[in-house]
């Protein structure tokens, strides 16, 4: 995880930088120096600052935008995943996938530390199978997770 977070700090960082550096030589392109305005507009020295700045807040700004609009799309691919699980659709080998089931508390349900909020742990296990002359089974993911308790109703 810390990876993937690193990677879209990165790329975001470099769409700000290139936004920026891009509108800045657009303003100053735009807006050559004319020797015939009145009052005269200073050289290309004292121009390339101000354009940096106003580059520096439209890139802000449309950074923001192409994250609102990657959060978007990464958002209804999710719930996609989450609605072809919860039908039951077989998954496909090599394509994300959501799972869904049912947390059943074998022992003493945990409370969250700050907002005494009952929780469930739980070990989750991916496993990959693989065929051919000799069939093994390999322990693809692993972890902990911790979900909170929305039913106080033990199944029977």
């Amino acid at each position: 995880m810390g990876v993937v977070m690193k990677r879209t700090c990165l790329l975001y960082i470099s769409i700000f930088l290139g936004l920026t550096v891009c509108l800045t030589s657009l303003l100053v392109a735009v807006y050559p120096p004319r020797p015939d305005a009145t009052p005269p507009q200073p050289p290309l020295f004292a121009r390339v600052p101000a354009a940096g700045t106003a580059a520096l807040a439209a890139a802000f700004f449309l950074t923001l935008a192409a994250a609102a609009g990657e959060s978007i799309v990464t958002a209804t691919s999710e719930r996609a995943l989450v609605g072809r699980s919860l039908a039951g659709e077989r998954p496909e080998d090599g394509r994300r996938i959501a799972a869904s089931g049912t947390l059943v508390a074998e022992g003493a349900v945990l409370r969250a530390p700050f907002s005494g909020t009952p929780c469930v742990a739980y070990l989750y296990k991916i496993l990959l199978t693989t065929s051919g002359s000799s069939s093994t089974t390999v322990t693809d993911c692993w972890g902990y997770m911790l979900a909170p308790r929305t039913s106080r109703r033990r199944p029977e």
